[in-house]
């Protein structure tokens, strides 16, 4: 936008001055007068031509901004460019390799003629097999042989054009006669990558974790094994197992060993029928001696204390809950407690009813107690529940095994 020109102020006149201008002092003051008029004028002009100008500098302004987003707009067209050439320089690169290869194939294969049974051959002797068609030199000097090239190895190696490897030979990484295409190279890149950095380990039974490399961090999740129910010949009140503690903590790799031992607790057998007794303890699940995760308790009915580590104990009639545990009930007044991260625990009988177990969050629910003359207390889920109590001489129920997850990246 053109900026219109500048507009010219009236100069003005000299004004009167009382007491001095008795002569002039009417005309001094009719120009003056006639002047403010013209000074008006010319005042609006100036407006109007600075807004013209103010017009002007935003219209060219948002000419440059525009023309800054077309230049990175350029700029981001040539990078593009670029890269395609890049790749075109990648290809023929490769297409040149595999002219060479061809060329090769074909000095190599030159004056080769059909292989033939029990004929002798020298060393550089060029034939072509029966059954694949391919085309073999002779490394050994050698007659009277009726075993094809290429099932031969002892005397011929396969010439010709390089055979290239597939994509579970690149990802394997054993396969050392083939070649890799660009693309091979990059999902034998892309697999090894893969392995590094994220790693799950499970164990429902007793073992070995071993560091993966290139890892930082390990995350260990760990619950301990569930408490057996116990077992009344009469109706009087039996309780159940507690549940096993639920543990997780977070490790720096360099604090851990290149490998610790994995102990996963056994879930505590419930008491048997024909005796009045509790049910027997859970095994502790261990990450080498950075983790013990208890187990839940084997209880009776005036024993306190349930799941291990931060569980909750008993109570009359209910079992206690907690996050990391649950305790198992005493009677039928109440299910065993439920938690969050380890095994809940196991329902209680008392005289001809009973009661549920503890629901988990993340480990092993609690088994049901039971009041049916001969019927056993439930068993307690892996990982971690504990098994529910019985009356009437049923049994009860076992604890569920302990478990450990280790997470690492």
């Amino acid at each position: 936008m053109a900026i219109p020109a500048k507009p010219t102020l009236t100069t003005p006149p000299t004004a009167p001055v009382r007491g001095e201008d008795r002569a002039s002092f009417a005309t001094k003051a009719n120009n003056y007068v006639v002047f403010i008029g013209t000074n008006v004028t010319d005042l609006t002009a100036a407006i109007d031509w600075q807004n013209a100008v103010f017009t002007a500098v935003e219209s060219e302004a948002a000419d440059a901004a525009q023309s800054v987003v077309d230049a990175a707009a350029q700029v981001g067209l040539a990078e593009d460019q670029v890269d395609l050439a890049a790749a075109q320089v990648g290809l023929a690169e490769d297409q040149a390799v595999l002219a060479d290869a061809a060329a090769a194939a074909a000095v190599l294969t030159a004056n080769a003629a059909a292989w033939v049974s029990g004929a002798s051959y020298s060393v550089n002797d060029n034939a072509i097999s029966g059954i694949d068609f391919g085309t073999y030199r002779a490394i050994l000097t050698h007659t009277g042989v009726a075993t094809d090239p290429s099932a031969d190895s002892t005397n011929w190696v396969k010439i010709g054009f390089p055979v290239k490897a597939s994509q579970a030979e690149a990802e394997a990484g054993t396969e050392n006669t083939k070649f890799l295409t660009s693309l091979r190279t990059a999902q034998a890149v892309a697999a090894l990558a893969a392995g590094i950095g994220n790693n799950v380990q499970t164990f429902t039974s007793s073992g070995t974790w071993t560091k993966p490399a290139g890892i930082t961090w390990v995350l260990v999740e760990a619950v301990g094994a569930g408490g057996g129910g116990t077992n009344r010949t009469s109706d009087n009140t039996r309780s159940g197992g507690g549940g096993g503690a639920g543990v997780q903590r977070l490790f720096l790799a360099s604090d851990l060993g290149a490998t610790e031992t994995v102990t996963i607790g056994a879930g505590g057998a419930g008491a048997p029928d024909g005796v009045n007794d509790s049910g027997v303890g859970g095994g502790a699940t261990s990450f080498g001696a950075h983790i013990n995760a208890l187990g839940g308790g084997g209880l009776n009915q005036s024993t306190r204390g349930g799941g291990g580590e931060l569980g909750g104990g008993i109570s009359d009639p209910r079992g206690s809950g907690g996050y990391s545990s649950g305790g198992g009930a005493r009677d039928d007044g109440g299910d065993g407690g439920s938690c969050i991260l380890g095994g809940a625990g196991g329902g209680g009988a008392g005289g001809s009813s009973a009661s549920g177990g503890g629901v988990s969050e993340l480990g092993g629910d609690g088994g049901a107690g039971n009041a049916t003359a001969g019927a056993a207390g439930t068993n307690g889920s892996a990982p971690g529940g504990g098994g529910g109590g019985s009356t009437n001489d049923g049994g009860g129920g076992n604890g569920g095994s302990g478990k450990m997850v280790v997470k690492s990246w």
